[in-house]
């Protein structure tokens, strides 16, 4: 593996790119396309193929090519999360109320991996049984107690209070 990537690196130097994009963009693309909102994946990618070109000069250990290109990527995806909270856009994409996600003077990295958290736990919760996934959501989402979670969907007070707490149990033992 670090002899192909000695040899396409060397190529690119000298002028002959094409081989190591064709080599990078499958794997800036797998790792940017995680983590950027669908609309910007382009982009984000084509930052993080200049800046590996652009840096090109500068690999010495052609062995650790992956990890360095790993870094670019990510590097290129926290400034992507800079940029749009310096331009002040719109709050992080997706799940319900991602207010309180906005950047709150944390790195941008920070941000990213709270984003990512969210929306693990909101999979997760989708993932639980239809009642008590709906009770999660109302409570944390909706900002309604359990009584009135309870009046809704016609249920016992207590009962509510048992989804929840058992879809919180849930939740700790696929989260850990």
């Amino acid at each position: 593996m670090a002899d192909k990537y000695h040899d396409l690196v060397q190529a690119a130097k000298n002028g002959d790119t094409a081989p190591l994009v064709d080599q990078c963009l499958p794997l800036l693309w797998a790792i940017i396309k995680r983590r950027v909102p669908r609309q910007d994946i382009d982009d984000v990618v084509q930052n993080a193929l200049y800046r590996t070109l652009t840096a090109l000069i500068s690999i010495k250990d052609h062995e650790r090519f992956n990890a360095w290109l790993n870094r670019v990527a990510n590097s290129a995806i926290v400034n992507h999360w800079r940029d749009h909270y310096r331009h002040n856009m719109e709050s992080l994409p997706d799940k319900p109320d991602s207010s309180s996600l906005h950047h709150d003077g944390t790195r941008p990295y920070d941000i990213v991996m709270r984003k990512e958290e969210y929306e693990r736990l909101w999979k997760l919760v989708e993932e639980l049984p239809k009642h008590k996934s709906e009770a999660i959501r109302r409570f944390y989402i909706d900002q309604q107690t359990t009584e009135q979670i309870a009046i809704e969907v016609g249920r016992n007070h207590n009962t509510v209070r048992r989804w929840m707490t058992e879809a919180r149990e849930m939740l700790k033992e696929r989260l850990s």
